[in-house]
């Protein structure tokens, strides 16, 4: 990528085109996400629900411990313009496949010696088809990864969405029409990655696009690229254990049941994400592209806004859960209200987390991060232990929501002594933003009066 093309995805213009799209797909995500969540609940009950949550974690840990951190690093260097894209492309097909490998015969072999510890009640078979799960989370990931640092972020909106739609579609015909309960769900899950990804995937197989040169001249060197991978895996390993480890403590103190509930509750705060995960798929590749003296400024500016944001969407969700809860999954998942108003507040701490996460990505600092990740980490796995046997789910909610506001303090602190701003700079919006903020809700307001008028 030529420097003209690259101060063009760094300008304010660029980043926000890409936070709009990915936020557009985010919210169609989100959308058909609530509708496919509230399918497989009523579908497979709490117990149901809670072997599906169980299988989708582990395949999650083992996807995340064989990934070895090749996603970000992948976007990092695609997104740098220094390499030919022909090299970059032939590199990411290869670790696929050689990770995927690895990663199904960890999953079998994990299910098989801990049994219902960590698969809870799930069917062998269920157990065979979900080990599946862990080649769809590494191919479609790393594929979006490749993706995003081409900054082709229309392509991964619509394959967001079109994930979630034939999951429900498939949950439907699977779980309800064919009988097949958590596994049914389970193929689901799988079809609709792969199946969604095929488009995009596709258009990184054409021969234009495999022949083309692009990016700069230097060589791609896989030890700069696996180095890179490996503090970040480090860190996406401690990040996943201290979101995860929550569900396999319960089910050991507790039942499938409650995990059901306490899964079903994490799962709709972490809805909020959607929102910080579009900012975020696009903040690396443009603090990447930005000078140095810019990036500090710019991840700031960021991330108060995005605090403000959050806020405002999580307010109305914490007064109306007890509704929502009760339409969306039924009277069965009313013990999730309390943990899912706890959650928010975890929600929206490990949110603004992710993107500090990004800054010192971008500034090949991932060792901070680990550090800050690992200290939360510590702290989440010890109070667990003992507020789960005491307080049940809620316990566990309000130890995670401690653990990751001590994960976004110590990041904070970092993100001051490296940069030289003072980390209230990435919490409080200004004046000024507020006001736009303001502004632009009456401008909305002021367009849909008339519509209002006219329905």
């Amino acid at each position: 990528m030529g420097e003209a093309a690259r101060a063009r995805s760094a300008s304010a213009g660029g980043f926000l085109r890409d936070v709009a799209w990915t936020l557009g797909g985010s919210a169609g995500s989100l959308v058909f996400g609530l509708v496919a969540g509230a399918v497989t609940a009523r579908l497979l009950g709490p117990e149901g629900r809670g072997t599906l949550a169980l299988l989708v974690s582990l395949a999650g840990i083992v996807s995340l411990f064989f990934g070895f951190g090749l996603a970000n690093s992948l976007i990092y260097f695609v997104s740098s313009g220094r390499h030919p894209l022909r090299d970059l492309l032939r590199l990411h097909w290869k670790l696929v496949f050689a990770t995927t490998g690895l990663g199904l015969a960890a999953f079998w072999s994990l299910a098989g010696a801990f049994g219902g510890a960590v698969v809870g009640t799930a069917t062998p078979a269920a157990v065979l088809v979900a080990g599946w799960l862990v080649f769809e989370t590494l191919f479609v990931k790393q594929t979006s990864a490749v993706l995003r640092g081409l900054r082709r972020m229309p392509e991964i909106a619509v394959a967001g969405v079109l994930r979630q739609v034939i999951r429900v579609v498939l949950t439907v015909v699977l779980v309800a029409g064919l009988g097949l309960g958590v596994t049914g769900a389970v193929v689901a899950i799988i079809a609709g990655g792969l199946i969604a990804v095929a488009a995009p995937l596709r258009s990184l197989l054409v021969p234009d696009v495999v022949a083309a040169p692009g990016g700069g001249g230097e060589p791609v060197r896989i030890g700069a690229v696996l180095r890179f991978g490996a503090l970040d895996w480090v860190l996406g390993f401690l990040w996943f254990a201290n979101l995860r480890v929550d569900a396999f403590l319960i089910q050991h103190f507790l039942d499938s049941a409650a995990v059901g509930h306490y899964s079903q509750a994490a799962g709709l705060a972490e809805q909020l994400w959607l929102i910080s995960s579009a900012i975020s798929a696009a903040l690396l590749p443009n603090i990447v592209a930005r000078s140095p003296s810019e990036r500090a400024l710019f991840t700031a500016r960021t991330c108060r806004t995005t605090a403000l944001v959050l806020a405002l969407v999580a307010a109305p969700g914490i007064l109306l859960a007890g509704p929502v809860i009760l339409t969306l999954y039924g009277r069965e998942f009313l013990p999730s209200v309390l943990p899912f108003q706890v959650l928010v507040g975890a929600a929206m701490a490990l949110a603004l987390r992710s993107l500090l996460a990004e800054y010192f990505r971008a500034q090949d600092a991932q060792r901070v991060s680990i550090a800050c990740t690992a200290v939360a980490s510590v702290f989440n796995v010890l109070g667990n232990l003992w507020a789960i046997p005491r307080y049940g789910i809620v316990g566990s909610a309000v130890v995670s929501m401690l653990s990751y506001g001590l994960d976004l303090a110590l990041a904070l602190a970092a993100f001051q002594v490296s940069s030289g701003l003072r980390a209230h700079r990435a919490l409080v919006p200004t004046r000024e933003e507020i006001a736009s903020l303001r502004h632009l809700g009456a401008a909305v307001g002021r367009r849909l009066r008339p519509a209002t008028r006219s329905g």
